[in-house]
């Protein structure tokens, strides 16, 4: 497709690459696996030709030197046979495979002083990026070796250092081993039986290519095997030595041990290839230490293959798979930000805008607003008593969203929520607003971290979670209809209720999440947690012991502890975390299905495990449950997992819908946080989603719910109470040894997509778990863990800017010059041509749209008379596809656009009418040009030329067009064509022709 038109259709230039919904069409997809290679010279680079290596670059202006390469298991299917306690992860052997590649590169031939420092954990989706730093050499020469990764993903993310060396050129050819009498005499044999599997149980899983270890004698402190690549053995002569052959040529070590613990290799030194591309070795291993040893590894002839003066081996921790991937926890590890927008950057307000307020303007908000210049209306009891009486329209609606007072703060959540949904229906069903802005304005709704301590205030607490609701539920709304809903959160001074009059026009900046605090205008944003940040405890001594280790001796509650991510968290706790007590409450409890197996599970780890009916909604059963946690293991941390999922579009969601996807969060959770109050806790978390802070279309009452959660953990903390939001990004519906789909398992492989799509690939289990404990290790009332595809954000389906809460994160990119905005050119492109041509013109652009929607490789898949409802549309793929189509042509479009017009040809057809307007003629001066064409065409070529009507149109052209006409004038084409009026039209073609034809049916 050419460029200008892919700028057209999706609004970035960019090809896509989504993959089919369905099976079994008929083109390929998928591309064969295969090591990364390519043309790296037209790159600039140097070929590294090695399999886990795809370029060299020279460093200029120094002799060092940069390798890089992907790691994933689609093209290197052995990087998924090694497993450290379920996670796959590039041996110790592999770094040495790296590094004697390095060294070859750099002209060296001895390693030394090489150690892992930090596991390269291999990510579960599009792999792992590594680069090899080799510097130049010092005065010895001496060259450092610096190992580093990162996922593929993680374009612009932080690198993990995983590995250091130092590689160097030895005097001569290295000694070579003596020769090895084989087998070796008076060495006594070792069994193998059940060795795979005893590493399999300590952690240490190994697959086929990796269990290639087939013999082994021990003489003393020497011990003696032969290992062996399967055959046939998968590209041995690509490597060195194969990463899987010298892993299974040290297994010996840990075989041979009477105490099998899955060592594994960590680091050599002085070690040095004599011979590349062996697929099977005979091994002598010198033990010098409990961990160390010596290798050296010769062919089937004896002739020398591989030789280390030290190995030094290391059983791997438990939690590795929880603490390797700093990289990853960093990168999918966010928090929200509330950074100045500075003045100058804040434009004026407009002026002549008319202003509403509705409902009671307990903030004062219309006296504020007319005391900085704006026209104001009086305050409304509802929206459409906002319209004045002559039809006047308010260009700008505030509602003022005061928190209720009173202890009964679930009940005011769900009463403020169901307010909101209440103005944003009503706000969307009626059409004269379509122009209109709404603007919630909470008071300490939100926590920016510019608050004054609660003693210091002037204007009451720091956080108002009752409130929070409303902001979930709005975040979504604005995800589903862009551009006329803005979330204002002030601070109760009357600097910041001045400052009002000005936010509205941060809409056209694409701003959507705005607090004022003293004045100060701030925007919301999610950053990245710093790389070495400390714990961030809240006041108080409660909240400062926020992040202490969980007590063995104590009692953890899980809530929702028999669903998915419950579960595969309890399972967590008590593997790595060291959980001894765990109290595992659900609405089901025993009866839900698994929960009996899982406690049997658990316990047979060595967990003392309850598993219990309770409604955490009802408070007398929340105290009851707290009450009975035994004191001699008091409940020290509460961990609350519950949830239920309703999607649907704001316009389909009910009071009833909200109320039951509410209950569970807010009322659980207030709940929880009553009856543990006077606890002393280490831990309160609860698990929030990022649909909460950002808004997810199709989930207004999901994110109004979580939404609360965020608020609730800032309040305790304010509080001095420990507390703690987890606003996670999806999890995989994995199948399997891995059940954490939690809430996802009722999502559709569509909604998957859809996720997908939008730049948040969901969480592999392993990710989730290690995330979740870097985030409890952090402190920190609200963290976001979610992983974060920079390049799809960036250039995605959905067409637009990049969202404002998302840009410290994924830069906006540079505008090439030329473009305009999105349909800015598009109604003069479509009144240059025939009436056939914009109909097909528009229907493929509807096709194309569509065809990404709904995850398709090409628009040809789509059939334009073809009903969206059998295509598989629903209310949620109709409101992406009336926001692609919209950000795509400049306009705004119904939300109800597919069900207004069933088909593609349908869409296309009110297209053309929403921009050319009359029935998709442009009307006026198009119109008439129209027209002129037909007469020109039923006109006779002789009577044409005896009227001189070539000569007038040139003249015409001329004036209006910037072509030179007969007499040498000229004028600009855009000024000409600016300045001309439909009357001017008209009057030329009645002066020439004389006569009005009808114009020709194809136009």
């Amino acid at each position: 497709m050419p460029v200008e038109w892919q700028r057209l259709f999706d609004g970035t230039g960019a090809e896509r690459t989504d993959l089919p919904t369905y099976p079994f069409q008929h083109e390929r997809y998928w591309p064969t696996a295969s090591p990364a290679r390519g043309d790296a010279g037209a790159l600039g680079l140097v070929p590294a030709e090695h399999p886990l290596l795809g370029a060299a670059m020279p460093v200029a202006g120094s002799d060092a030197v940069v390798l890089t390469g992907r790691l994933s298991a689609s093209t290197l299917p052995w990087l998924a046979d090694h497993t450290v306690h379920g996670t796959a992860t590039l041996p110790g052997a592999g770094f040495a495979e790296l590094a004697v590649r390095a060294a070859d590169q750099a002209g060296c031939d001895r390693v030394t002083e090489l150690t892992v420092t930090t596991p390269l954990v291999l990510g579960a989706h599009e792999g792992t990026t590594v680069q090899v730093w080799v510097e130049a050499p010092d005065d010895e020469g001496r060259r450092a070796v610096t190992f580093h990764s990162r996922p593929a993903a993680a374009e612009d993310g932080p690198w993990t250092r995983n590995a250091t060396c130092v590689v160097t050129s030895s005097a001569g050819d290295p000694p070579a081993p003596p020769a090895l009498r084989w087998p070796p005499e008076g060495a006594e044999p070792v069994s193998l039986d059940a060795w795979y599997d005893d590493t399999g149980q300590a952690g240490v899983s190994r697959g086929p290519l990796f269990r290639g270890l087939r013999d082994i004698w021990r003489l003393g402190d020497e011990i003696f095997a032969e290992a062996e690549l399967p055959a046939p053995a998968p590209e041995a002569r690509a490597y060195g030595l194969h990463p899987a052959l010298l892993d299974a040529a040290l297994q010996a070590f840990d075989a041979s041990a009477e105490d099998r613990e899955g060592a594994v290799p960590v680091a050599f030194d002085g070690l040095s290839l004599h011979a590349s591309g062996a697929s099977a070795l005979r091994v002598r291993l010198t033990r010098s230490g409990p961990h160390t040893l010596s290798l050296a590894a010769f062919d089937q002839d004896g002739e020398p293959v591989i030789t280390a003066d030290t190995v030094d081996m290391a059983v791997p921790e438990a939690d590795h798979a929880a603490v390797a991937p700093s990289s990853t926890r960093r990168e999918s590890l966010l928090r929200l930000e509330w950074p100045e927008v500075p003045d100058g950057d804040v434009p004026p307000a407009a002026s002549g805008e008319r202003w509403a307020v509705v409902g009671p303007d307990d903030f004062g908000l219309a006296a504020a607003l007319a005391a900085g210049g704006q026209s104001v209306a009086e305050a409304a009891p509802s929206l459409s008593e906002a319209v004045g009486a002559d039809g006047a329209v308010p260009d700008i609606v505030a509602v003022p969203v005061p928190a209720e007072d009173g202890a009964d703060v679930a009940g005011a959540a769900h009463r403020s929520a169901a307010r909101a949904l209440e103005l944003v229906r009503e706000w969307l069903a009626d059409d004269r607003f379509v122009r209109s802005r709404l603007l919630f304005v909470t008071r300490s709704a939100v926590t920016t971290g510019a608050e004054r301590p609660a003693a210091a205030s002037r204007t009451g607490p720091a956080a108002a979670p009752q409130t929070a609701p409303v902001w979930g539920l709005v975040r979504s709304a604005q995800a589903e209809s862009p551009g006329s809903l803005l979330l204002v959160d002030v601070d109760g001074t009357a600097e910041s209720a001045a400052a009002l009059s000005r936010l509205p026009a941060l809409l056209d900046a694409g701003e959507t999440q705005v607090a004022v605090r003293e004045g100060t205008v701030r925007v919301a944003r999610l950053d990245r947690l710093p790389a070495e940040e400390p714990a961030e405890p809240g006041t108080g001594e409660a909240a400062e012991d926020a992040t202490a280790e969980w007590d063995p001796d104590g009692t953890v509650l899980i809530t929702g502890g028999t669903g998915g991510l419950g579960a595969e968290l309890a399972r967590h706790l008590v593997a790595v975390r060291g959980v001894r007590h765990l109290l595992l409450a659900s609405r089901r409890g025993p009866d839900a299905p698994e929960a009996l197996a899982l406690r049997a599970e658990l316990t047979a780890h060595g967990a003392d495990v309850t598993v219990t009916a309770c409604d955490t909604a009802d408070r007398t059963a929340v105290d009851a449950l707290v009450a009975g946690v035994p004191s001699r293991h008091p409940l020290t941390a509460v961990v609350h997992a519950a949830g239920v999922l309703d999607d649907g579009v704001v316009p389909s969601l009910t009071g009833e819908r909200l109320d039951a996807v509410l209950r569970p969060k807010v009322d659980g959770a207030w709940n929880l946080h009553e009856a543990t109050r006077g606890l002393p806790l280490a831990a309160f978390v609860t698990y929030s989603s990022v649909a909460g802070v950002m808004g997810a279309a199709g989930q207004a009452n999901y994110a109004a719910a979580n939404a609360f959660l965020d608020a609730l953990a800032q309040y305790r903390t304010a509080c001095g109470l420990p507390g703690q939001s987890l606003a996670w990004g999806p999890w995989a519906q994995e199948t399997g040894g891995a059940r954490a789909g939690g809430l996802t398992r009722s999502l559709s492989e569509q909604d998957m997509r859809r996720m997908g799509r939008s730049g948040m690939p969901p969480l592999t289990t392993e990710e989730g778990l290690a995330l979740f404990d870097a985030a409890t290790a952090h402190g920190g009332a609200l963290l976001v863990p979610v992983r974060l595809d920079t390049r799809r954000t960036r250039t995605g389906p959905a067409v637009g800017q990049v969202p404002a809460v998302l840009r410290l994160l994924v830069p906006q990119g540079r505008r090439a010059a030329g473009d305009r905005p999105a349909g800015a050119d598009l109604t003069q492109r479509l009144a240059a041509m025939r009436k056939s041509e914009r109909a097909g013109f528009l229907t493929d652009l509807v096709r194309h749209h569509a065809a990404g929607v709904l995850g398709h490789a090409s628009p040809e898949s789509i059939d334009a008379e073809r009903e969206f409802r059998q295509m598989g549309f629903d209310s949620l793929t109709a409101v992406e596809l009336r926001n692609s189509l919209g950000g795509a042509i400049g306009a705004h479009l119904p939300a109800t656009l597919v069900f207004d017009h069933p088909t593609p040809a349908a869409v296309a057809a009110h297209l053309a009418d929403e921009l050319l307007g009359d029935g998709g003629e442009s009307g006026g001066a198009l119109a008439e040009l129209d027209r002129l064409e037909a007469a020109l065409a039923e006109g006779a070529p002789e009577d044409l030329a005896a009227a001189g009507v070539a000569a007038r149109l040139r003249n015409l052209l001329a004036r209006y067009g910037g072509t030179a006409p007969d007499d040498g004038a000229g004028t600009e084409v855009a000024e000409r064509i600016q300045s001309a009026s439909t009357n001017e039209v008209l009057a030329f073609i009645d002066n020439e022709l004389g006569r009005r034809t009808n114009a020709d049916p194809d136009r």
